[in-house]
């Protein structure tokens, strides 16, 4: 590892731990079909683990020895990273808004005028369904299914506005489950979906065109992670009630388990060639 590299912004990766990197870099192997994928993510994964603790040992030698040398001062300013990814935008009188929280306001507003509040589209009436006994149909409360959810949780995604660490809910599974179940259980009879969970960091994201117009950002939601695990159990709970009650047909693939435009495409593709032999 060159001096130049240990130095720069990221001082923690020391020599030893840059040859440990390469021992264990399989990736190579892996897409040459030699290792598996649980082994090269598990070897990522590893290497992933020791940097934090090779990053953490370092800042915290950096705070023991923060009024004796300038070192503590300079790792701040070289990792401290701000980046306005949002120039001016443009409001509907032309001005153009330059402080954060015009900017806000103006992505408020675009976004409050695009979202459709009507309850039912107009011109479209909706089919009756058949009615039938909905007494088995219940979203499963079992901390076992919260549990299994839970630790499959990465834990280096990022934090929602609660700030709950996803290691810290991994670790905790198996004492957060039953919490988990009884709120969903208590929420499913009363209607009413916990006021935090409705909380979430939006970001702004540029796609294409003007930067100075809003419409060609996508907004990217970050809401709680708790919250994400329970909406994953009332996914299944109604996957298994649709295939149940086989109310959805085989032609359906967007939206569907296994499925995409992509599926859909090849079945209408191979019905095509079909007809035309």
């Amino acid at each position: 590892m060159p001096e130049s590299n240990r130095q720069g912004r990221r001082p923690w990766l020391s020599r030893g731990l840059g040859n440990k990197a390469k021992e264990e870099d399989v990736y190579t192997q892996w897409k040459q079909g030699q290792v598996t994928w649980k082994e090269f993510r598990d070897a990522a994964c590893r290497y992933r683990e020791k940097i934090h603790v090779a990053k953490a040992q370092l800042e915290f030698k950096l705070g023991r020895n923060v009024g004796k040398s300038k070192s503590f001062f300079k790792y701040i300013g070289r990792n401290k990273q701000y980046r306005n990814i949002v120039g001016p935008l443009q409001y509907g009188n032309g001005h153009l808004r330059n402080r954060d929280i015009g900017k806000a306001e103006v992505f408020n507003d675009f976004l409050a005028s695009v979202f459709n509040t009507d309850d039912e589209p107009r011109g479209s009436q909706c089919p009756e369904l058949e009615d039938h006994d909905c007494e088995n149909d219940r979203i499963p409360t079992n901390p076992e299914i919260a549990r299994d959810l839970l630790l499959q949780l990465d834990p280096y995604k990022s934090l929602g506005p609660d700030k709950i660490h996803p290691r810290i809910l991994k670790r905790l599974a198996g004492v957060i489950a039953k919490s988990l179940s009884m709120i969903l259980e208590q929420f499913c009879e009363s209607g009413e979906v916990p006021a935090d969970w409705k909380l979430a960091n939006l970001v702004p994201v540029f796609q294409k065109g003007k930067k100075k117009d809003p419409g060609c950002y996508r907004p990217v939601s970050l809401i709680s992670l708790p919250g994400k695990v329970v909406e994953k159990i009332i996914l299944g709970g109604f996957e298994k009630n649709l295939k149940d009650h086989a109310v959805i047909g085989h032609s359906q693939h967007c939206f569907m388990r296994g499925k995409s435009y992509l599926s859909r495409l090849i079945s209408f593709y191979d019905k095509v060639a079909h007809l035309a032999d």
